[in-house]
Formats: structure tokens, C-alpha cells, sequence
């Protein structure tokens, strides 16, 4: 206790300060609870509207090879 610098009581933490102190981050954590649930709503429909343009993409390319392969073969026959 020796080692320790002098403060007063003003510098001691009283159970009123630490009831409002948990008050407090117990309304911090809900308050991040929410923005952590809105911002995975938000990644989900960004990767949601991802996989919808890749899809399209994707379908739309095999479709074009398709088409050319298909055109090529009838030629060949002919």
C-alpha cells in the first residue's frame, strides 16, 4: 500500500458508480447487438445480389458456348 500514489475518496468507486457503470455497457452491448444484426443483414443481401449476377453471368456465358459449339457441329456435318 505503500507504493501506491495518495488519493482522496473522491477517487474510489462507490456501488452507485459501478450500477451505473454496468447500466451503461449493458445498453453498449445492446446498441452493438443491433448495429452487429443490421450490418449482417446488409452483407447477406450484398452476397445474395453477388451470386444473382454471377449466375446470370455464368448461365449467359454457357449458353453462348453452347450455341457456337452447336453452330460449329452443324457445319461440320454439312
Amino acid at each position: 500500500m505503500e507504493m501506491l500514489p495518495p488519493v482522496g475518496w473522491a477517487d474510489v468507486a462507490t456501488k452507485h458508480d459501478l450500477v451505473a457503470m454496468k447500466g451503461d455497457l449493458v445498453a453498449m452491448k445492446d446498441d452493438f447487438a443491433l448495429k452487429l444484426a443490421n450490418f449482417e443483414i446488409k452483407m447477406q443481401s450484398m452476397v445474395l445480389a453477388s451470386e444473382h449476377r454471377l449466375i446470370f453471368w455464368i448461365v449467359g456465358s454457357l449458353t453462348a458456348g453452347l450455341s457456337i459449339a452447336v453452330a460449329v457441329a452443324v457445319a461440320r456435318s454439312v
